[in-house]
């Protein structure tokens, strides 16, 4: 962050946001919900035996980090401004402080993404039969 970007034009309008995820979903064929509950289950399990055999220590420690990522990223929706990410997208822009959070945002959607699909393809399956 440069100091011209304190007195550049920054427009809230520009910032992207992290609001409360609504979960309105369109109804999907039940072996779509299936196999994205197949894919999840084993990358949980293939998590639980790394850090079963790298870090067996701080197993609790990591399960409750696990669990805390999978529910913020069920959680929250993450949705950056990408019309205002700077010059091409990469590039700073030196006069504007809204690119930074933009480009950070979309950092967090980039790192949050897995865990979304992880999380909802978890409570969809279970949905099926509540």
């Amino acid at each position: 962050m440069s100091l011209f970007e304190l007195f550049g034009k920054n427009n809230k309008k520009n910032i992207g946001t992290i609001e409360k995820d609504n979960h309105n979903e369109t109804a999907r064929p039940i072996a779509k919900i299936l196999f994205r509950f197949i894919i999840s289950v084993i990358i949980i399990i293939t998590i639980e035996v790394l850090i079963i055999s790298f870090a067996d220590k701080f197993f609790f420690f990591i399960n409750m980090v696990l669990l805390f990522y999978l529910i913020i990223s069920y959680l929250y929706k993450i949705k950056p401004n990408i019309r205002d990410m700077g010059v091409a997208g990469f590039i700073d822009h030196p006069t504007k402080i809204t690119d930074d959070i933009n480009r950070f945002l979309f950092v967090l959607m980039i790192i949050i993404a897995p865990g979304k699909f992880l999380s909802k393809s978890i409570v969809v399956f279970v949905k099926l039969f509540i």
